[in-house]
């Protein structure tokens, strides 16, 4: 038989044509299969070069793939960096401080500002509670902000202004000294007497 085709008893001029998933390089009485992570879309088709690579964020774990829809997503909570994968263990966890909600990626996001994620394969980010930030993205936990500050939009700890102070650390805002109490600097945790 011609490449690409094969013939199912020795001496039958009736060639058949290799179908998809499959290839013959010359006269077969069969034709080869695509390898694992791989797959052939095409009939008739005449060397293992034209398998084509499951794409990232996928794996093929069984020959003979025919299309790119038998390449498997990699679940959501992982990743899949390698083209041509051929085991789920291939896509791999997000870690800590990362996250990936959809299914077929082929890396994990960092968890943004102001959120974190403290436990591998997360799919979404937890946002820091109120007097909490993260200053950088990718975190695993958020700090409290000490006192004599205050937590903003959950990314930073500022100084309480002159007049203002803060006792307790984990706030997102400062207290104005009361009448005849004053704070001389920022980053006060208390006010103090006026003298007289």
């Amino acid at each position: 038989p011609d490449p690409g085709y094969f013939s199912h008893l020795p001496g039958l001029t009736a060639q058949i044509e290799c179908p998809l998933g499959k290839f013959s390089v010359d006269s077969r009485e069969s034709c080869e299969v695509c390898p694992k992570g791989k797959y052939n879309d095409l009939p008739r088709m005449t060397n293992i070069g034209v398998c084509k690579e499951c794409p990232t964020g996928t794996f093929l774990n069984h020959t003979g793939g025919s299309s790119l829809s038998n390449c498997y997503l990699c679940a959501p909570g992982r990743s899949g960096p390698d083209n041509s994968a051929i085991t789920e263990s291939q896509c791999l966890s997000c870690q800590a401080g990362l996250f990936q909600n959809e299914a077929g990626a082929s890396e994990c996001s960092e968890c943004p500002r102001g959120f974190f994620s403290d436990a591998s394969l997360a799919l979404v980010c937890t946002e820091c509670l109120e007097g909490k930030y993260t200053a950088v993205a990718a975190k695993t936990d958020c700090k409290e902000c000490p006192a004599g500050y205050f937590e903003t939009h959950k990314i930073k700890c500022e100084d309480c202004p002159r007049g203002w102070f803060q006792a307790t650390g984990g706030t997102s805002a400062c207290n104005e000294c009361l009448a005849g109490k004053f704070s001389e600097g920022i980053r006060s945790y208390v006010c103090g007497v006026c003298p007289k």
